[in-house]
This record gives C-alpha cells, structure tokens and sequence, in this order.
C-alpha cells in the first residue's frame, strides 16, 4: 500500500507522469528515496505496415518495492508488513521526476546520514543519479 498526504493512494491520474517516495523499514529505521513512473510507454508491431503502434500501459507502480539490491534484501528478510511506502511528490514531468528525486536525496543527505540508536546508515541509498557515492558501508 502506498501513502499519499496521510491516506492510502490507489490510482494515478493520467495527468501524473511518476512519482518521488520514501521506503521505510520500520525495524531498523533504515529508508530509501527513489522515483517511479506510473506509466509505461510501449510499442508493439502491426502485421502488414511499416510503422509500429504506440500505447501507454499502466506500470507495476503498485507493487513496486524499489530498486536497491540491500532493500529488497531487507524486505525477504523483514517481510513488506515492516516496510512503509510514502509518495513525497507526484511529478507531472520526466524531468520533474528526475529532478525532485535528485533534490530529495540531496536535502536528506541520503549518502553521509548515519543513524544515531545503531551507527548504521540511515538511507539504503548508495549514490546519486550513479554519479555521487556513498564513502560510508
């Protein structure tokens, strides 16, 4: 189940290119800030013409757990019931959406932040756009 705005967030406007969330995990604390579109772009081969069709297609958005290999490891090992899904911002852009997750992860300072209780790193997150990394295991 994703959150938005403090309720359950069920369907995506058409208007509504992706969004910016936050994977929590509710034992150790430990998050994770990325962006997912809510539609597919995909084309498909028409017998007898020369140009392919285009459609949109809704994406896997809803059963989306993220990307990063040491979440979906957390998420085997905890279970989904110890992991919350936050959307921070819906994006009406591509480029809205990459940069509102550039912007989010920076402002959260995603690659140095340490938590406190267990000196583990408070973000899942290893770098930035896979141009900035995390110097902290």
């Amino acid at each position: 189940m994703w959150i938005y705005q403090e309720k359950e967030f069920l369907e995506a406007s058409p208007d509504d290119f992706g969004f910016i969330y936050l994977i929590t995990n509710k034992i150790n604390k430990r998050k994770y800030i990325g962006k997912k579109q809510f539609w597919s772009h995909r084309t498909k081969k028409v017998k007898g013409k020369k140009n392919k069709k285009h459609y949109i297609v809704e994406s896997n958005w809803k059963t989306y757990w993220g990307s990063c290999e040491e979440l979906t490891e957390d998420i085997k090992i905890f279970t989904e019931e110890f992991f919350t899904r936050e959307i921070i911002k819906i994006c009406k852009t591509k480029g809205e959406l990459t940069f509102s997750e550039v912007e989010a992860q920076i402002k959260m300072d995603v690659l140095t932040s340490i938590l406190k209780e267990s000196q583990l790193r408070e973000f899942y997150n290893g770098n930035i756009m896979n141009r900035w990394f995390s110097k902290i295991k």
